[in-house]
This record gives structure tokens, sequence and C-alpha cells, in this order.
């Protein structure tokens, strides 16, 4: 991120980003197994979900921050002071990570190696990633357009979209998170296809926001429909990745992570290219509105279809799932 502020070129910038993408793709499978194997089976969405906060914290902190100093500082001043604060974090992170106390489900065994790839062929873990790589299509869109959007269709500027989209959906994002981890965990100790079904449910409840965000006139509204929309987003990774780690052997859950990360990332990194092309297509009939027709079409098809392939998944969770030890303080 600080080297990005030196970029003398397309490519240069490029790379750095590339290096950002690198970074995430090898921390998160590593912290979300880090986190399952330090709680039991019926109790790791919400754990889960407070590591997912970075999500709509660092979306809030980007808005937010990142207009003002993109403002104040140019592009290269926002990239290098971001980029320093991640440099004063990070060993910070690693002490504090380092030294923490592990509850482990069992003692590892060092020496057996699990294979993964017949676990994903399970039905249930197919859908999973199917689900997945559509909400990454739905949340990439939102993530490079609804700014877009929202200045183009309500002539908010940079500031006020950092501001009241920043906030708005920065608070209503952690809310929502805290919120599914803990109802997914309830539910889960019960029947643990609830992993799966509090994900199915909010996407139901939520799929109104997805279609109203592009139909209401007033930018307010348009920043709440858009903010509970991508309350999605925020909220559906947790009880994911729980129930993923739950059909999986125990050493293969960081791997599992990242499959699911991969597919998600890949496929979901087709999402602005959709959107974009939609929205080129209906240029020149509707000029500025060309984007909120685009962004009409992929979200709510998309998060109708994730949350029918959920459904599937749900229904065939408990076929699908790895036994487990029982854990020891």
């Amino acid at each position: 991120t600080f080297l990005g502020g030196l970029a003398q070129t397309g490519w240069q910038l490029a790379a750095t980003r590339m290096g950002v993408a690198l970074g995430e793709a090898g921390s998160l499978p590593a912290a979300h197994a880090y986190v399952s194997r330090n709680f039991d089976t019926d109790k790791r969405a919400a754990p889960l979900a407070v590591l997912t906060l970075y999500v709509p914290f660092g979306m809030t902190i980007a808005l937010l921050l990142g207009s003002f100093l993109g403002e104040k500082l140019g592009w290269r001043g926002a990239f290098m002071t971001m980029g320093a604060v991640g440099l004063i974090l990070t060993p910070l992170t690693f002490l504090l990570v380092r030294n923490a106390p592990i509850a482990l489900a069992g003692p590892a065994d060092k020496t057996a190696r699990v294979p993964i790839l017949p676990h994903l062929k399970k039905p249930g873990l197919i859908a999973v990633l199917a689900a997945s790589a559509l909400i990454g299509v739905t949340g990439y869109s939102t993530s490079f357009f609804a700014p877009s959007f929202l200045m183009r269709s309500h002539g908010l500027t940079p500031t006020e979209v950092g501001v009241q989209y920043g906030l708005t959906s920065g608070l209503i994002g952690i809310i929502g998170l805290l919120a599914a981890g803990a109802v997914a965990d309830r539910l889960s100790a019960k029947d643990p296809r609830w992993l799966l079904g509090v994900v199915v449910a909010l996407i139901f409840a939520l799929l109104p926001f997805s279609i109203a965000a592009f139909l209401v006139k007033g930018g307010w509204a348009a920043v709440f429909c858009i903010s509970m929309s991508y309350l999605i987003q925020n909220a559906y990774m947790a009880p994911v990745i729980a129930a993923m780690h739950r059909l999986v052997p125990r050493q293969t859950r960081a791997t599992a992570s990242a499959i699911l990360l991969f597919v998600s990332a890949t496929v979901g990194g087709f999402g602005p290219y959709i959107t974009g092309k939609i929205s080129d297509a209906y240029q020149a009939e509707l000029g500025a509105q060309s984007l909120s027709h685009a962004l009409l079409i992929v979200l709510p098809v998309g998060h109708l279809a994730a949350g029918l392939i959920y459904l599937f998944a749900a229904l065939r969770l408990r076929k699908d799932i790895v036994p487990e030890a029982p854990t020891t303080p």
C-alpha cells in the first residue's frame, strides 16, 4: 500500500495492488483456521464475525479517511499514509497472536497429511463455493460502483459519499455482522444447518433493499438501502466459514478457507466488468442513470441466485459434516 503511493506507471501501481492481495490471501485463511481451533464447533460463527469486522471497519475508514486524505494530500498521500499505519500495526499483530493461548480439540498429528480433494466433491460444499462466488460478484460490483452511483444519480460529492455512505454502511455492517454470528451460533447448537440457514434468511430479508436502492429518489434513502443490501457481503462470511470448517477435516481448514476466498475473489472479480458492460450498453439511452440500471440487474439477480444455492447447501449440510473429536479446555 505504501509503495503504491510511489508508483510512476500503471503497471507499477498494479504490482503494488497485487502485493496487497497476496498479503490478504495469505493471512485470512490462516486467521480463519486459528479461530476455529480455539473454539468449539457450535461457537465459531461469533468469533469469526469479530474477525470479519475488518470489512465494515475497513470500508468505513476507507470512505471517511480515504476521501479526506485524497482531497487534502492527493491519492499518493492517501496510499502512503494508510500504508504507514499498516507497517506500524504488523509487528504488533505478530507479537500478540504469537503469544495467544491455544485451546485445541485434541493434540495435532503433525505427521498426518489429510487430502482435501475428496471433500471438495461434496455437493453441499460445491454449492457453498458457487453461492459465495455469486456473493463475490455482487460485493465487488457494489464496492466499485456504489460511490459512483451515489454521485451520478443523487449528486453527492466524494466527501458526502464518504461521510454518509461510510458511516451508514459501517454501522449497519458492524451490528449486522455481530448479530448474524451470534444468531448462527445459537441456532446451530441445535441444528448445524442453521449456519447456512441464517445466511439464506439474511439474503431473502435484505433482497428488497437490493432493488429499492436503485429506485428510491432521495440520496439518504439510497444510501440506507445500499448499506442494507451491502450487509449481505458483511455478514455472510462468518457463518459460511464456520459451515465450511465443518465440512472438511480440521487439518485442512486453512486450505478450505483459501479455496473459498479464491473462488469468491476470482469469480467476483467479473462483477464490476459485467456491471460496467451493462452500464455501457444503456449509456446511449439512459445517460448518467445507466449505472443504476446495471446495478439493479446485477445485485438482485446475484443475491437471489446465491440465496437459493445456499438453501440447497443448508439442506445437505448434515450429510456432509466431518465428525470432530470432543474438545478439551
